[in-house]
């Protein structure tokens, strides 16, 4: 029988994103049982940020905010990410980290889940997760180190299957759900050790330094993440690209539009949206600033 390990990365703070995180972990505990799994679920609260900001000065001590050299296109990339941490995300690092300590010790062909508190499951999507599951349980999906559960499924023609994400993305778009063999996460104890990035860019800059690590993501739509949709602001990240969303996509493909080519139905899908109560409230902000933009625009 195929044992699955679910890892939920929770803030106590953060008591709005309960409901979220719980409803998805039954939704993959009943999923998986009903597949023939055994499930086991841990929840990770520590290290807080209250703890982080307590002990700062023994988290400084690991910071290395040294950049590669500057003979690449990839390094000089990354350098540009290397960025100074908050305590939210070493705090979320940290979380990471001691999931990866416990994953650690796990058989090699367990199925080791690691989720944030805002991956949540859409309905029109419960399908392909047990699909992805079955799947998986009866090795249907080839060789694999590291799956990303909740990438877009770009290149979703064809059968399920799994791509490797270094084949499409030169950085993961987020980290929020991602499946992880035990032999990985003791390379990852090691490399998360230095502070650098945050850790969906380490996590990035780890695929790029292991060639042959078989990091993959699955060609459908999975898991969603409430703060790429919106319904749940990033405590992480100052500027949340909601990659999840079509309004915020279609504002976004608006907005960058040079201004002749703003149409006048374009200024309606604006207007429409502005008025409108059914967006999220991390999509307001963005429409709000997209009409006042193309107001003046008109003038």
């Amino acid at each position: 029988m195929t044992q699955i390990h679910i890892y939920a990365v929770y803030s106590n703070q953060l008591e709005i994103r309960m409901k979220y995180i719980n409803s998805t972990i039954d939704f993959v505990k009943k999923t998986t049982e009903k597949l023939g799994y055994t499930c086991s679920v841990n929840v990770i609260t520590e290290p807080s940020k209250e703890f982080v900001d307590s002990n700062i000065e023994t988290f400084n001590k690991r910071v290395k905010y040294e950049k590669y050299p500057d003979d690449t296109k990839v390094n000089r990339d990354y350098n540009g990410l290397i960025q100074p941490l908050n305590s939210c995300q070493i705090s979320n690092i940290e979380k990471h980290r001691e999931i990866y300590k416990n994953i650690a010790s796990k058989n090699e062909e367990d199925i080791c889940l690691v989720m944030e508190d805002d991956v949540v499951v859409g309905q029109e999507y419960t399908h392909n997760i047990e699909q992805f599951f079955k799947k998986l349980k009866d090795k249907e999906l080839g060789e694999w180190d590291m799956i990303f559960t909740c990438l877009p499924p770009i290149n979703g023609e064809g059968k399920m299957r799994l791509i490797q994400t270094r084949d499409v993305f030169n950085h993961l778009m987020c980290k929020s759900s991602y499946i992880v063999r035990p032999s990985v996460c003791k390379k990852l104890i090691e490399f998360t050790e230095t502070f650098k990035f945050s850790l969906k860019n380490g996590l990035s800059r780890f695929i790029h330094e292991n060639p042959t690590l078989n990091a993959m993501y699955f060609n459908r739509h999975l898991f969603l993440e409430g703060s790429k949709i919106g319904i749940l602001p990033s405590t992480i990240n100052p500027n949340n690209f909601l990659f999840q969303n079509n309004q915020f996509i279609s504002l976004t493909n608006i907005s960058n539009k040079p201004e002749d080519q703003i149409s006048d139905d374009d200024i309606k899908e604006v207007e429409k949206l502005y008025r409108s109560e059914e967006h999220t409230s991390e999509l307001q902000s963005h429409v709000r600033i997209s009409y006042a933009v193309f107001c003046l625009k008109k003038k």
